[in-house]
C-alpha cells in the first residue's frame, strides 16, 4: 500500500524531474478501480497507473502499455493535450498533485481506503475518480498542506507519535527495540532528528509485502530511486496476490470436500457405534426367545411378554398381527443378518473415507506450501469433481431397465409429476407411506415379472411395511396417476391398479 508520507513525499520529487514538459495524451480505466494515464514528450513515453482499492492501493509506472481495444473507457477527458508543469508535494500529507497548465491539477490523494484522484480547474473540483465519494468534492487544495511543529520546545511537550505522526511505525519499532523509552531526552531528541533527516533523502527496502525505510530481514531488493521501489513493489506484490488468489481457488473444492468428508465419517461412526453397543444383536435375541415361546404366542397378538434367558428378566417383544409366530422370528432373525451386513457396510466405508480424508490433508498441505506460480497452475494436485445437484431418486439396474425410487415426499412429487413417462411403470406399498417408485419404459419392450417383482420388493422396503414378511405393492402405467389440486406433496390418486404380493429387500445389501 503506497500511503506513507516520506515516501509520497520521494516519489513527488522523482516525478517532478521525470515528467514535467510531458503532455497528458490518454486518460482511460480497462478495470474497476483503474486509471491509466499516458503521457508524451516528442517520442518519449511515462506511463501512471493507479490502482485505488478499499483495502489497498498501488501506483505503478510501466515502461510502456498496450490499451485493449474492448472493455475500456476515457476519463478525465479535461485533461488530454494539457502540458505538465511540474509535480507539487503537499507538506505534511500523503498527496501530490500533475500541476498542469491553465491553472489545473490532477491530485493523487493517497489516504489509505479514502484514496481518490481529484481534477481541479483553478480550485474547483470538477471530477473524480471514484465517484461515490462525494465528500472529495469538497477538499480545498489550499488547505491540503499541514502545519507540523517539528521544534525542540514542541518535542518537549509532546509524546513521539504526537510529535511526528507521520514517522513510519517501522521507525517507532526500531526506537523503542533500541531502548528509546530509557534514554535523556537530548538523546531522544538527537535519534529523532536523524531519523527525520534520513527519511528526507531515504532508502527503500522492499518485498511482496512493503516498501519500508529501514531494512527488515529478507527484504529483496533496496533502492534510492522511489519509481524503481513502487515498481518493484507492485510486481512482487501482485505476484503474491495471485498466487494467494490461486491457492484459494485450488483450496476451495478440497477444503469444502475435507468437512463433508469428516461430516460423513462422523455420523458414520455414530452409527456404526450405536450398532456395536450391543454384544450381540437384540433382533437375533427376540427371535430366538420368541421360538423358545411359541407356544405362548397366538397369531394376531400385536405383543407378548416372555421370560428373557439372556438377562433373566421379563421382556415385551412387539409382533405384527398379521403374522404367525414363526414368521415374526423369521422377520427379527432377518432384521439381525441385515445388522450384522450394515456393520460390514459401514467399516469398509469409514476405511474408504479415511483414506481419501488423508489423500485431501496432503494436497492441501502441498498447495498451502507451493510458492512457485507456474507449478502451483500447472500442478495436478486437485482431483475432487465439482459437486453435482443430488437426483431426487434411488437408482437401480434390474434386468436392462432403470429403476427409480423417491427419498423422501418432496423427491415422490418430482419424479411422478416431473420426471416420468405416460408408459412407466409406477409402483407403491399399498395403504402405506413409501416412496413413489418407476420402472423406466423402454420403447418395444414388456416388462418382464422378475423385473416387476423386484421393483415391487424395493417399494416395499421404502415404505412403512418394511417390516412384513409379504407386503402388498401396486403397480399401474403412470398415465393412470394423477394428482387432485390441493393434495398435499407426494399424494396421488390411482385410476387403474395390479397388485403384487414381494417380500420387502433392502437393495442396498441384498443383491438384486
Amino acid at each position: 500500500m503506497i500511503n506513507n508520507y516520506f515516501y509520497i513525499k520521494s516519489l513527488s520529487q522523482k516525478l517532478d524531474e521525470a515528467i514535467s514538459g510531458y503532455t497528458i495524451k490518454q486518460c482511460f480505466s480497462q478495470e474497476k478501480d483503474e486509471l491509466i494515464i499516458g503521457l508524451l514528450k516528442g517520442e518519449k513515453e511515462f506511463w501512471i497507473k493507479a490502482i485505488l482499492k478499499p483495502r489497498y492501493n498501488y501506483l505503478t509506472f510501466p515502461l510502456n502499455f498496450n490499451r485493449s481495444k474492448r472493455n475500456n473507457i476515457n476519463l478525465f477527458l479535461n485533461l488530454i493535450d494539457i502540458k505538465v508543469i511540474g509535480v507539487e508535494h503537499y507538506h505534511y500529507e500523503r498527496a501530490f498533485s500533475l500541476n498542469l497548465e491553465g491553472q489545473k491539477k490532477l491530485l493523487f490523494k493517497l489516504f489509505g481506503s479514502q484514496s481518490n484522484i481529484l481534477f481541479f480547474n483553478s480550485e474547483k473540483v470538477e471530477e473524480i475518480f471514484h465517484k461515490k465519494r462525494k465528500e472529495d468534492y469538497l477538499i480545498s487544495i489550499k488547505e491540503l498542506p499541514k502545519k507540523l511543529d517539528l521544534s525542540l520546545d514542541a518535542f518537549k511537550k509532546k509524546p513521539l507519535l504526537e510529535f511526528c505522526p507521520l514517522l513510519p511505525k517501522e521507525i517507532v519499532n526500531q526506537l523503542v527495540k533500541e531502548g528509546y523509552d530509557k534514554w535523556e531526552e537530548e538523546r531522544k531528541w538527537e535519534a529523532i532528528k536523524k531519523k527525520i533527516a534520513e527519511l528526507d533523502s531515504p532508502t527503500f527496502y522492499i518485498d511482496s509485502k512493503k516498501i519500508s525505510p529501514i531494512p527488515f530481514e529478507n527484504f529483496d531488493l533496496k533502492t534510492q530511486d522511489p519509481i524503481q521501489a513502487v515498481n518493484e513493489y507492485y510486481l512482487k506484490s501482485v505476484k503474491l496476490q495471485t498466487l494467494q488468489e490461486e491457492r484459494k481457488k485450488r483450496l476451495a473444492p478440497l477444503k469444502k470436500e475435507l468437512k463433508r468428508t469428516e461430516n460423513y465419517l462422523k455420523k458414520v461412526k455414530e452409527k456404526l457405534e450405536e450398532l456395536n453397543s450391543e454384544a450381540e444383536s437384540k433382533f437375533e435375541k427376540w427371535a430366538n426367545i420368541i421360538m423358545a415361546n411359541l407356544h405362548q404366542i397366538k397369531k394376531g397378538d400385536k405383543e407378548v411378554e416372555l421370560f428373557d434367558f439372556y438377562s433373566n428378566n421379563q421382556l415385551i417383544i412387539k409382533l405384527n398381527p398379521k403374522l404367525s409366530p414363526q414368521d415374526n422370528a423369521s422377520v427379527y432373525y432377518r432384521k439381525s443378518k441385515n445388522r450384522r451386513k450394515e456393520i460390514e457396510v459401514l467399516e469398509k466405508n469409514i476405511e474408504s473415507k479415511n483414506k481419501k480424508l488423508e489423500e485431501i490433508k496432503v494436497q492441501i498441505v502441498q498447495i498451502e506450501k507451493e510458492i512457485d506460480l507456474k507449478k502451483l497452475r500447472k500442478s495436478n494436485l486437485i482431483n475432487i469433481k465439482p459437486q453435482q445437484k443430488a437426483k431426487p431418486y434411488f437408482e437401480f439396474t434390474i434386468g436392462g431397465f432403470q429403476i427409480w425410487a423417491g427419498k423422501n415426499a418432496k423427491s415422490n412429487e418430482e419424479l411422478t409429476q416431473k420426471m416420468s413417462y405416460k408408459e412407466d411403470l409406477w409402483l407403491h406399498a399399498r395403504d402405506a407411506k413409501g416412496s413413489h417408485v418407476l420402472i423406466k419404459h423402454k420403447a418395444g419392450k414388456t416388462y418382464p415379472t422378475e423385473v416387476i417383482e423386484k421393483a415391487a420388493s424395493i417399494a416395499a422396503w421404502n415404505s412403512e411395511r418394511r417390516g412384513e414378511k409379504l407386503c402388498p405393492v401396486i403397480f399401474t402405467p403412470k398415465k393412470f396417476v394423477r394428482k387432485r389440486k390441493g393434495d398435499p406433496i407426494g399424494m396421488v390418486v390411482v385410476d387403474k391398479e395390479e397388485v403384487i404380493m414381494v417380500e420387502p429387500v433392502d437393495p442396498n445389501i441384498k443383491k438384486l
